[in-house]
């Protein structure tokens, strides 16, 4: 006897339109973008110095410890590579080491989610004072010293934080500001960061932009590492007799052309691109992993299609 094929129902039909309009649109999705993480290897002394000031709430402040964690994560660091200390600083007489510079990397995270914000007024004077100490007592001869101000004010208190951060520049100290919100005076974080004021000082509309600087600033706050110089062997040739050159005259009427030099060039200086400007490059860091989920999940719906279909195919149709 044979066996009728039962045709496919209506629903059973919306399902299967369904499963396979699911698989195209998994295989179809894009896979997450992120901008590219930018790391650090290079041996530095950094202490952070962070505004605690009444100005600033308690998410705000919140938000400050997330992006200084995120911001030391960057750098590699060890007893032998990058060393940081944190600062905070208030009302005159109220700032403090939260953690004196350190290459043990665990503790210094913990420090930072510690912390306890001071709530006072504003002594940008004091927190770069108490961090330069930091860099004079405990920083390594040879090693870069860099110190960080983040702010969302101006100073307020006695004290002159221009002439401090000169004495810290004098000292071989690198300089780096970031003003967040309309608080902060330009004109000063300019004047106390290290030359040039353009790639050194920073400014955010709030908070939470401070995500927008943290690759750009680990770039170029992060010294170049010394590349290794080959030892040339010297060999004994014997003394050559080198003919002068001749002594082109100059045509008549012509007028001699300035004498040029060649320009010094300064090493190591990354330039900062345009703040906010999401010109970064894409990370694809789990965009593989990413793949391979779709491609599982689109291979198995084109095999529940294939079961469904097959099972109602082969069934017999009822009298």
């Amino acid at each position: 006897m044979t066996r009728m094929m039962r045709p496919l129902s209506a629903s059973m039909a919306a399902v299967i339109v369904a499963l396979l309009l699911l698989a195209a649109t998994t295989l179809a999705s894009p896979p997450p973008r992120a901008h590219a993480q930018t790391g650090c290897s290079s041996a530095i002394d950094l202490m952070v110095v962070l505004d605690g000031s009444e100005s600033i709430s308690w998410s705000e402040f919140d938000t400050m410890q997330g992006f200084v964690s995120d911001l030391i994560s960057r750098f590699t660091v060890s007893p032998a590579d990058a060393r940081v200390g944190i600062v905070q600083f208030a009302g005159e007489g109220q700032g403090r080491v939260e953690w004196a510079l350190s290459g043990d990397a665990g503790a210094i995270q913990t420090a930072i989610f510690d912390m306890t914000q001071i709530i006072g007024v504003t002594d940008i004077q004091e927190g770069i004072a108490l961090g330069q100490e930091q860099l004079t007592l405990n920083g390594r001869a040879g090693v870069p010293h860099v110190l960080l101000l983040l702010t969302d004010g101006e100073h307020n208190q006695p004290g002159d934080p221009i002439a401090e951060a000169e004495l810290a520049r004098s000292l071989g100290t690198e300089i780096f500001a970031v003003g967040i919100g309309a608080g902060p005076k330009l004109d000063e974080l300019n004047a106390i960061v290290t030359a040039l004021a353009s790639e050194h000082a920073f400014s955010v509309d709030n908070f939470d932009e401070l995500v927008t600087i943290l690759e750009p600033l680990v770039e170029i706050a992060c010294p170049p590492t010394p590349t290794p110089t080959a030892t040339a062997t010297a060999t004994t040739m014997p003394p050559t007799e080198t003919p002068p050159a001749p002594i082109e005259s100059p045509m008549p009427g012509a007028t001699p052309g300035p004498t040029t030099s060649p320009t010094s060039e300064v090493i190591g200086v990354t330039r900062l691109p345009p703040v906010g400007s999401n010109t970064l490059a894409p990370n694809r860091e789990g965009g593989d992993s990413r793949l391979q989920e779709q491609a599982l999940v689109g291979a198995a719906s084109a095999i529940l299609f294939l079961a469904v279909t097959y099972w109602f195919a082969r069934r017999p149709e009822q009298p």
